[in-house]
């Protein structure tokens, strides 16, 4: 047994230190790799508090990835052409939606959009997450059987206007859920537009590896200090 008080030797400082450092290390590569990782991933949409123009609660809010979206009641625009939407909301910061803005909007309702059609395409939506989004964006329609429904028209991406239809019900929208690629129906009755406009940016929370890799530099600086002491 190594006496009280008496010196370590030098091996044993020099394996001692070398696990110290390796642990460090490891702890600092660590922490990178959980920096790193939540710029790789991408977000899910999510809602954010309703907000207000005109009505209460008019404005369907979401946090996009970090952007923040906020959408018109559709019902607001129904029986308008989309060239009438834009000059009459254009002025509040407002433009038709494209495709991708619309997808991430349902994306924060659990409603997953198909690829955008050639022609058109019907897709299934869960009753429940219809008449969530429905509740937020306002009814264009309500079917025979008291079933709603929300139609819009949206901004394909090249200025061209193309809908999307979803309902609580089936058989409204083929089966409850239809995007078309035409212009058939802008300025329809049942008809509104999908109108969005981007707020700022949301609030970027700090990435809990951050912590860990300023602890790991400091214990690294410590280490190397009393080396060049020693």
């Amino acid at each position: 047994m190594q006496a009280i008080g008496a010196r370590m030797p030098r091996n044993h400082l020099i394996f001692g230190g070398l696990r110290l450092k390796n642990a460090i290390f490891a702890g600092i590569v660590g922490a990178v790799l959980a920096l790193t990782a939540p710029f790789g991933a991408v977000s899910a949409a999510t809602l954010l508090p309703a907000g207000t123009l005109n009505t209460t609660d008019d404005l369907t809010r979401i946090d996009d990835a970090g952007t923040v979206l906020e959408f018109l009641d559709v019902s607001a625009t129904t029986g308008q052409t989309s060239a009438s939407a834009l000059s009459t909301y254009s002025a509040s910061g407002f433009a038709v939606a494209t495709f991708a803005q619309v997808t991430s909007l349902f994306d924060a309702f659990n409603i997953t959009l198909p690829s955008f059609p050639s022609t058109s395409v019907s897709f299934s939506v869960v009753s429940a997450d219809a008449a969530n989004a429905i509740d937020a964006l306002g009814a264009t329609f309500t079917g025979g059987n008291g079933d709603r429904g929300v139609i819009g028209n949206f901004d394909r991406g090249d200025g061209q206007i193309a809908w999307m239809c979803i309902a609580e019900g089936t058989g409204a929208c083929s089966p409850t859920g239809q995007i078309g690629n035409n212009s058939l129906f802008d300025g329809h009755q049942f008809w509104g537009v999908y109108m969005v406009r981007e707020i700022n940016s949301a609030a970027v929370p700090l990435p809990a590896g951050f912590p860990l890799l300023l602890a790991g530099l400091g214990c690294f600086g410590i280490v190397s200090r009393k080396r060049r002491r020693s």
